[in-house]
């Protein structure tokens, strides 16, 4: 923790974001369309049914399912890191802001750590599923749209901390 409030400046979040953007924009775009039928990666759905993900890998093809596991492990990786450490900077800052001397507030900022957990293992269930492709691991498919549920109730969770520090922050900050 301590580490975290020492490098949690404005400066070092909008490093972060910039690098965000880099990854959003440059690295990730070429997967929101994998395949003939543009389908996106599993990833970005809230969740889904063996049946789908069977579909999606069908329509990818093999150079897409190719390129969709190389993603899952040589780009989604350092993008995960990218985002976790962003929003823990942001919630870490805007902790320091609200409470400067309140240390177990600033553990706040480890919340970001439970959507990358997910991320992890659905990224896992997912080059798992697409290295035994085309034997089908219903199994692995169900845990992959359970981590993926789980991600994404868990990033609306961390963006809604963020939210509320901030307007917590701007109503003392205009309270007379």
């Amino acid at each position: 923790m301590k580490f975290l409030r020492k490098i949690s400046t404005w400066k070092t979040y909008f490093v972060l974001l910039a690098l965000y953007v880099f990854f959003v924009v440059f690295i990730m775009k070429g997967m929101s369309a994998i395949g003939p039928e543009n389908l996106g990666p599993l990833d970005l759905l809230f969740s889904y049914s063996p049946e789908q993900v069977y579909s999606h890998f069908d329509s990818y093809g093999e150079a897409g399912r190719a390129s969709y596991q190389r993603a899952a492990i040589f780009s989604d990786g350092p993008y995960m890191l990218v985002y976790t450490a962003g929003f823990m900077v942001l919630i870490m800052i805007l902790a320091k802001k609200l409470w400067p001397a309140r240390g177990k507030m600033h553990r706040l900022a480890l919340v970001p750590v439970f959507p990358l957990l997910f991320d992890i293992g659905e990224n896992s269930a997912i080059v798992a599923m697409l290295r035994a492709y085309p034997e089908r691991m219903d199994g692995a498919a169900q845990i992959a749209s359970l981590f993926s549920s789980l991600k994404w109730s868990s990033v609306g969770l961390t963006s809604a901390l963020i939210a509320g520090l901030a307007i917590t922050l701007l109503i003392r900050k205009f309270k007379p």
